[in-house]
């Protein structure tokens, strides 16, 4: 079960969210993720990865899927914060902040979270390669 999206027409493959950055909750957030926070360089980092084969991967037969990017952006965060288990995703998407400001309130089931971790494997590498070649024009 997946709180806090609704899904859009048949012909897209992704939920739509439930909160936007003109919601009340979201914005409520917004006021205590200090602008130095580690999620918001999180998400601003997330936005330049290419996700175009992740999104590609989700074939649009079934359930919609959810924002591969914020969980994405999430799972990042966890993982800095050195809590690499989908069962810590699924309480931090309910109880901690900065994890609920970067999923616009998304509260993935952990079923959700472990398949979208194996979802991410074939890409890590890729990613990983993106950021160093990046580095290594900024020097």
């Amino acid at each position: 079960m997946v709180n806090g999206c609704t899904v859009t027409d048949k012909g897209d493959r992704f939920a739509t969210l439930s909160w936007t950055v003109e919601s009340g909750e979201w914005q409520a957030l917004d006021d205590r993720v200090r602008a130095d926070h580690l999620a918001r360089r999180i998400s601003e980092a997330g936005d330049l990865l290419d996700l175009g084969p992740l999104w590609s991967s989700y074939l649009g037969v079934g359930k919609k899927g959810l924002p591969a990017d914020l969980l994405l952006k999430a799972v990042l965060y966890e993982m800095h914060g050195k809590r690499p288990s989908p069962a810590q995703w699924t309480k931090d998407a309910r109880e901690n902040e900065p994890v609920r400001w970067l999923l616009f309130g998304l509260e993935p089931s952990r079923t959700h979270w472990y398949d979208f971790r194996d979802r991410l494997a074939p890409f890590w590498d890729g990613w990983n390669a993106s950021v160093l070649q990046e580095g290594m024009r900024c020097v």
